[in-house]
C-alpha cells in the first residue's frame, strides 16, 4: 500500500491491507480474539480499597503531545494518594519512559507490561492505564488495542469505538445509519480538486 508499518510498543501490525488506523485496531483485535472495556469490572476495580497502581500516559506522536503533558500533569497533581499509586509514563518517538527520583532521571518503561525498575531496584507494575494521550495514538484505538492485548484495563472506551470515532465522517455515518439525527456534512480529503459541478453540488 505504500504506507508505512503501524508500531505500538512491541506490536507491529503490516501488509498491504493495513490502510488506515481502523484496519490496524481491527486487525489486532482480530488476532488477539478479544473485546473492549467492561464497565462493570471497572467499576468494582476503582471501588476496591486496596491502593493500586496506575500508569498515567501522556505525550503521543501528534502536536497534540504538549496538551497531553499538561493534562497528563493535572491528573497527578490531584490523584488521591492514599488509594492510588500513579507513576507518569511518557510515549513518544524515542519510546516509553518515566521520569524518577529527584532529578527525574529517565527510566524506561516496558511497554507490553507497564512496568518499570525504581530506584531501589524493585519492579513496579501498573494495573490501570489512565489514558491523556491526546491524538495518535490515544484516540484513534491504537494505544486501546495495545491495552486490550495486555488484558489491561484503561478509562477510555475500547479501541474498536476509538477507531471510529477518530474518524468524524464515519461516525457520523454510523450514527444516522443507527437511525440518530445527525446534521448534514462531506468529507473533505486533504488533496481532493473539486470541480465547479462538486461546487455547486455541495453549496445545493
Amino acid at each position: 500500500s505504500g504506507m508505512p508499518d503501524r508500531k505500538m510498543g512491541h506490536i507491529t501490525v503490516t501488509g498491504p491491507e493495513v490502510h488506515s488506523v481502523q484496519h490496524c485496531v481491527l486487525k489486532l483485535r482480530e488476532t488477539v480474539k478479544v473485546r473492549g472495556s467492561n464497565p462493570a469490572l471497572l467499576l468494582a476495580w476503582m471501588n476496591d480499597k486496596r491502593l493500586r497502581r496506575i500508569a498515567v500516559l501522556a505525550g503521543g506522536y501528534s502536536g497534540e503531545a504538549e496538551i497531553s503533558h499538561r493534562s497528563a500533569q493535572m491528573v497527578m497533581e490531584h490523584i488521591d494518594g492514599s488509594r492510588y499509586d500513579a507513576v507518569l509514563v511518557n510515549i513518544d518517538q524515542s519510546g516509553w519512559w518515566s521520569p524518577q527520583g529527584p532529578g527525574e532521571n529517565r527510566t524506561e518503561v516496558d511497554p507490553a507490561s507497564l512496568s518499570l525498575k525504581l530506584e531501589g531496584g524493585e519492579t513496579w507494575q501498573a494495573e490501570l492505564a489512565f489514558v491523556m494521550v491526546h491524538g495518535t495514538p490515544g484516540e484513534d484505538g491504537l494505544l486501546q488495542a495495545q491495552l486490550e492485548v495486555q488484558g489491561m484495563p484503561c478509562t477510555t472506551a475500547d479501541s474498536e469505538a476509538m477507531a471510529l470515532t477518530f474518524h468524524k465522517g464515519r461516525t457520523t455515518s454510523a450514527l444516522r445509519d443507527a437511525g440518530l439525527p445527525v446534521a448534514a456534512s462531506i468529507d473533505l480529503a486533504t488533496k481532493e480538486s473539486w470541480s465547479n459541478q462538486r461546487c455547486h453540488a455541495v453549496a445545493a
